[in-house]
């Protein structure tokens, strides 16, 4: 089974589109990135104020001297708090990021039925009450909320690498495999395809073909979405048309 002109042409317009949704997503990641670390960096400067008036109150109290906090120790804590930021998101597995099953994070003794109503309506003191009840699933929360600049920054990297992988991307191999898929009903097993074309580079080609919306990789092999076959249908069509 030979791939068609009409798919590959359509593969083409659809990465191209797709690379350019990549970089303009990934430039605005930055740009809110940038903000968004902005913005943390002077929260984190506050708090280093706020610090730096407590411990001046505390040390004219006790020796009646107030302890020197000047600005660029605030800016040196605030720059500290960023980079300690940047690599706690690094270390952190995307996996691991929106786990809060801990054990003091479990609903019990009547939470279900009080909690939420209590954060809903309860205002700003009892709402915060709730979050000091689980203090572990609270912390995460408010760090992967500080996360947000961090986060979309190492995402911008992501989609240009995605968009780099996009204009790499063999059309004519793509096209070849879901001509053959689309001609089955069901899932075609892996080691099918690669027997049918035994000098394609499939290591190569199993990545890109991840990157198209529509194919399904099963543990028995591949298949597409009903979705993705409407789609190529009138390819097909015009291309039998045209023969």
């Amino acid at each position: 089974m030979t791939s068609t002109g009409a798919l590959d042409d359509w593969l083409r317009r659809r990465f191209a589109q797709e690379e350019s949704l990549s970089v303009l997503m990934g430039v605005a990641a930055i740009a809110l990135g940038v903000v968004a670390v902005f913005l943390t960096f002077w929260l984190a400067y506050a708090m280093m104020w706020i610090l730096g008036q407590a411990l001046s109150a505390v040390t004219q109290l006790v020796a009646n001297k107030k302890l020197p906090w000047p600005h660029w120790l605030r800016l040196a804590g605030a720059a500290g708090f960023i980079v300690l930021l940047f690599r706690q998101h690094l270390r952190t597995s995307p996996w691991d990021r929106g786990a809060y099953a801990d054990p003091d994070a479990a609903p019990a003794g009547g939470f279900n039925q009080l909690g939420g109503p209590i954060a809903l309506y309860g205002g700003a003191v009892l709402s915060l009450g709730q979050m000091l009840r689980y203090p572990l699933a609270s912390s995460r929360f408010v760090i992967e909320l500080l996360e947000t600049g961090p986060r979309l920054l190492t995402g911008a990297r992501a989609l240009f690498r995605q968009a780099a992988a996009l204009r790499r991307m063999d059309t004519t191999g793509c096209a070849w495999v879901l001509t053959a898929l689309s001609g089955r009903t069901g899932s075609v097993p892996r080691e099918e395809l690669m027997a049918a074309w035994p000098d394609a580079d499939w290591p190569r080609l199993w990545t890109q073909l991840r990157l198209i919306d529509g194919l399904v990789f099963l543990e028995k092999g591949i298949s597409l979405t009903e979705d993705l076959r409407d789609e190529l249908q009138p390819l097909f069509a015009s291309d039998r048309t045209k023969t």
